[in-house]
This record gives C-alpha cells, sequence and structure tokens, in this order.
C-alpha cells in the first residue's frame, strides 16, 4: 500500500480545491478575503471618539421638536417614573427615602417649583423630559416647555402618597454622578 507523504496531500488537495474553485461560476461565488497581519500597530484599538459640544449643538443632539412638545405625550413617561420610584423606595425604610430620592433619576418625574430666585417660575408644574446637571426641562400642562434652574429652587415631588421635597442646590450634578454620590439628609 502506497501512502502518499502529507505534503503532497497538501499540494494535491489544494489543487483540486483550486480547480474546483475555477470550474465553478465565480458570480453566484461570494469571496472572503482574510487579512491577517502580524503587525502591532494594527493591533491597537481605536478610541472611540465623542462628539464635542460645537458638534452636539451642530447636530441638535437635545432639541425636543415642537409637535413633540405636548404635555398628554409624557404621562405614560410618569407612569413608569412613579412605578420606578415606588420599587426602590419599598426596598428601604424611611429614614433612608431622601438620600434615595436623591440617587434617583428624575426622568418623567412630575415636579413643582415651590421656590425659586427667579419669581416668574415659581409654582410652575411639569413632567421632566430631560435633565443636565444644572437644569430641568419640563413639559408644562400648557404644552410649552421650561427650563428651570437646579441652583437656588425648591422642588416638590409627590411620592408614595407624600409630598418631598427637594434643594436643587443638593443635586446640581450630573444624573449619573448624582447616582455614585452619598448625600447627608437633614431633617426639617
Amino acid at each position: 500500500m502506497n501512502r502518499a507523504s502529507p505534503s503532497s496531500v497538501t499540494r494535491l488537495d489544494a489543487k483540486k480545491l483550486t480547480n474546483t474553485f475555477l470550474k465553478e461560476d465565480t458570480s453566484k461565488t461570494t469571496v472572503f478575503s482574510l487579512n491577517y497581519s502580524r503587525d502591532k500597530k494594527a493591533k491597537i484599538k481605536q478610541r472611540r471618539t465623542l462628539l464635542s459640544a460645537k458638534e452636539k449643538r451642530k447636530h441638535n443632539i437635545h432639541h425636543i421638536p415642537a409637535e413633540s412638545r405636548v404635555y398628554d405625550k409624557y404621562l405614560p413617561l410618569n407612569a413608569l417614573w412613579e412605578k420606578y420610584v415606588e420599587d426602590i423606595l419599598q426596598k428601604h425604610n424611611e429614614s433612608q427615602i431622601p438620600s434615595t430620592l436623591m440617587k434617583a433619576d428624575f426622568h418623567g418625574a412630575a415636579i413643582k417649583v415651590i421656590k425659586s430666585t427667579c419669581p416668574s417660575l415659581i409654582g410652575k408644574f411639569g413632567i421632566v423630559i430631560m435633565e443636565t446637571e444644572n437644569t430641568f426641562k419640563i413639559i408644562c400642562r400648557d404644552n410649552t416647555m421650561k427650563s428651570i434652574s437646579k441652583q437656588g429652587t425648591l422642588f416638590a415631588i409627590k411620592v408614595l402618597d407624600k409630598e418631598a421635597v427637594l434643594n436643587g442646590d443638593n443635586f446640581c450634578l450630573r444624573p449619573a454622578e448624582r447616582a455614585a454620590k452619598k448625600f447627608k439628609t437633614t431633617k426639617s
């Protein structure tokens, strides 16, 4: 029994494969290109680039169109927020509620301005549709959007059939940073 050497077998198999490939209709065949490089520079991952503030303004990232500024459209978001707050507050006792609320996400919360350095904002009520480091953007019942500064403002939020008063000065942080921060609570 004659056995072919391993190198001759691979050469024969390669020739058969090449001939078979050339005989087939190549218009229906998908060709894959395998690029393998041992170059270390090719292995370095490219860093994701984030948009700058100028690019965000250019592309209207934070713009809410006028046709989307309807109070009734945000009521389901408010219902989701109420369920979210109910779920996170059930895990804590009553003394931990203020610090838990300070860490919560306020997108969808129905808030009312109790006290503000800007007298025209006092009494404004609406649903939070956007939160930044220093402001809340709310949609009011009259379908207007207001930007309310957190600095120097007291907010009232209804939570579990109680009204919680939040001092805006205490949470002038981005929502993601605020979630990780520890807050000291004072009884009033």
